[in-house]
């Protein structure tokens, strides 16, 4: 899907594959890996401009109830 989004390919042909396994990409992946400070910033720089680009972005709205848990909240929605 990242592919998918940087070359911007409206279709994606996919396989299901019945089993589940975890996929721990995230930035950590990469610090863990070695990579540099500055490369760890590109790659961020460029995961947000292509949200942004191809309108993955969303605003949302975080009703009253929710008050006591917003803080939380706004952290998973940062990291995901």
């Amino acid at each position: 899907m990242a592919c998918a989004l940087y070359f911007k390919q409206e279709l994606i042909p996919v396989k299901i594959n019945r089993f589940t396994y975890d996929t721990p990409y995230g930035i950590d992946w990469f610090k863990e890996h070695n990579f540099t400070d500055d490369e760890t910033e590109i790659i961020e720089k460029k995961r947000k401009e292509i949200f942004y680009n191809s309108s993955a972005y969303f605003q949302i709205i975080l009703w009253p109830p929710v008050q006591d848990y917003f803080d939380e909240i706004e952290l998973d929605l940062i990291f995901f």
